[in-house]
């Protein structure tokens, strides 16, 4: 993650997506195993919030990579 901040500025949306996927992982496995708890949504609106944050980084950032 350092290396992408400073060095690659074109992998920086990375600091979006890694989180994402983790937290996508952590809903589908909370959805599947512990439904009665409901703590899923949690995690899919901390997904959810994290693709919107990278989609509105990248389309902000897209002009200044090129």
């Amino acid at each position: 993650m350092i290396l992408s901040i400073s060095e690659f500025h074109h992998l920086r949306l990375f600091i979006f997506i890694g989180p994402g996927i983790m937290l996508a992982f952590r809903t589908i496995m909370k959805w599947k195993f512990a439904k009665q708890n409901k703590t899923y949504l949690l995690s899919a609106i901390t997904c959810g919030l994290f693709i919107i944050g990278s989609i509105v980084y990248g389309s902000k950032h897209y002009n200044t990579i090129i």
